[in-house]
């Protein structure tokens, strides 16, 4: 699928259907943890989110090349990231 920002298709079973869509049942909730995240994301200095916020929906995109990459290249542990 092409489109000019992320979006995406969900199908599924009647048997599945319960599990899968109690995600949208709490709404709400998830974008509120969401949101505490970020904020504590955005506390990190070099960490920036790129989505608009505060965000009205549970996905977001951050930056972290000037917090998180920056130590997994010069950590002596080097190689984990965010």
């Amino acid at each position: 699928m092409e489109s000019p920002a992320p979006s995406g298709m969900l199908a599924t079973t009647d048997e599945w259907a319960p599990e899968v869509m109690k995600r949208t049942e709490r709404w709400d909730e998830g974008v509120e943890k969401s949101n505490f995240f970020v904020d504590t994301l955005l506390s990190i200095e070099g960490s920036n989110v790129l989505s608009e916020y505060p965000r009205k929906h549970a996905l977001s995109k951050v930056d972290t090349t000037g917090s998180f990459d920056k130590v997994a290249k010069e950590h002596k542990r080097r190689g984990f990231y965010f």
